[in-house]
């Protein structure tokens, strides 16, 4: 969601929430052998700040933030011993770019 700014009408602030999905993919080493687990795919919230300038009409620059809190759950089976993980994974991502609107 943009959040215009009265008199600055080419700087626009943007706040966002989502919810974000990310692929996992966990692998072992125990120094003899490598092991892979499954692949699967956790969720958890995103947070996202971001401030755009337009330059033009047309163009602009935007700068944006992007938090994403993860929550990593399961069973691993590795030498027929299970063992259970659970953890959160905090992660941050400052972007930018330039845009052109059509």
């Amino acid at each position: 969601m943009e959040l215009p700014i009265p008199g600055l009408s080419a700087l626009r602030p943007q706040i966002g929430i989502g919810y974000s999905f990310s692929i996992v993919d966990i692998y072992y080493d125990n120094g003899d052998q490598f092991f892979s687990d499954n692949t699967n795919t956790e969720g958890g919230l995103n947070l996202n700040l971001g401030l755009s300038y337009d330059i033009s009409q047309r163009f602009f620059v935007q700068v944006q933030y992007n938090y994403i809190n993860l929550n990593f759950e399961g069973e691993s089976e590795i030498n027929c011993q299970t063992s259970t993980y659970d953890f959160k994974e905090k992660t941050g991502f400052l972007k930018a770019g330039v845009g052109f609107r059509f």
